[in-house]
């Protein structure tokens, strides 16, 4: 299962006077730290809000903030901390990396979250759940991910897939059985946690929601962190893997290929165009009344949604459409019955 991890304001004062967290544990999936190439970061052009948002003072931020929920949207949330600590925000800020559907029941059950890191949309019994204390669920777009195909780079018969064999390729018991012109070799099949955000974003876009034919794919094995996924490739030329496009970053080309799908891979152009077609939302959500009853909740989606396209690239994500990202400034706005700018 995967464990929490919690960030607090602890010992390291900032220029501004605030103070940043320790770093805890980071997961594997996190490129948070990693030097990104110059070249991956231009190829990323960032769209233009048209909705303006109130300019927030860290400084005048107090009391402190709850957040749970997606590993996923977890370095981008972290890294949007440590950007209020340094203008100056003195509060302490909790974050659990639990998982999106933990992050949910800590907002809509337990009722201890203000924020929900989310790699996905909220689900009706979710909505439901949150109804159960009164809350309703809100979200705004931050940015988009995306998973990629994956094989053993000495597999030479997977050049290029079309997206209706993709759902073929991760149920099939030998390659053969996809293309009999492809070996009759059994595919291994290296699949992310079922908890995932990844495997929430196969099911749907893949598999047409139906989750049991991946859980139950023959000769299968899930992998937890990256560096698992890499482990498990060593040595079987006839794996295949559906995972996070974060590897594509990391120097693992000597462990594994991305198969462009469709002719196309997931660099930033082909996200941003829309022409790649495996790419899932990433979402904060929250509860309008907390919005309403929490000014420093408010006040740190705000200066998120403000300063999002200037950080989401540099770990490694891509920005939100420009209308979602208005639709949410549009949104937080509304909640908090100001003008709209």
């Amino acid at each position: 299962p995967l464990q929490p991890t919690v960030e607090e304001r602890p010992l390291l004062p900032s220029a501004a006077g605030g103070a940043l967290a320790e770093e805890g544990d980071i997961m594997q999936e996190s490129i948070a730290e990693t030097e990104l190439d110059p070249a991956v970061r231009a190829t990323v052009t960032l769209p233009e809000p048209s909705v303006v948002l109130p300019t927030i003072d860290p400084l005048a931020v107090e009391q402190d903030i709850a957040v749970g929920g997606s590993a996923t949207v977890y370095p981008i949330t972290r890294r949007m901390y440590r950007r209020f600590v340094r203008e100056g925000y003195a509060g302490i800020m909790k974050i659990e990396r639990v998982g999106t559907g933990e992050g949910f029941r800590l907002l809509c059950s337990v009722g201890t979250a203000d924020i929900v890191n989310a790699g996905r949309m909220v689900t009706a019994d979710e909505v439901e759940l949150c109804s159960s204390i009164s809350r309703t669920p809100v979200p705004f777009a931050i940015g988009r991910a995306a998973v990629s195909l994956f094989v053993h780079p000495e597999n030479d018969f997977v050049d290029s897939v079309t997206m209706a064999q993709i759902s073929t390729i991760m149920t099939a018991t030998l390659w053969s059985d996809v293309d009999p012109q492809w070996p009759a070799e059994p595919i291994h099949h290296l699949l992310p946690r079922v908890d995932s955000d990844e495997f929430a974003a196969v099911v749907r876009l893949v598999m047409g929601g139906n989750a049991d034919a991946l859980r139950t794919a023959p000769n299968r094995t899930f992998f937890d962190t990256n560096d698992e996924l890499i482990q498990s490739f060593t040595g079987q030329r006839y794996a295949v893997s559906l995972a996070s496009h974060i590897l594509l970053l990391q120097n693992s080309e000597e462990f594994l290929r991305p198969v462009p799908i469709d002719g196309q891979l997931p660099t930033a152009a082909n996200i941003l165009s829309g022409r790649y077609p495996l790419v899932f939302p990433l979402y904060l959500y929250t509860d309008p009344g907390i919005l309403q009853g929490k000014p420093q909740v408010a006040a740190f989606i705000n200066f998120y949604l403000n300063h999002i396209n200037e950080e989401i690239r540099e770990v490694g994500y891509f920005p939100a459409a420009v209308q979602d990202l208005d639709a949410a400034r549009t949104q937080l706005l509304e909640i908090l019955g100001e003008e709209l700018y």
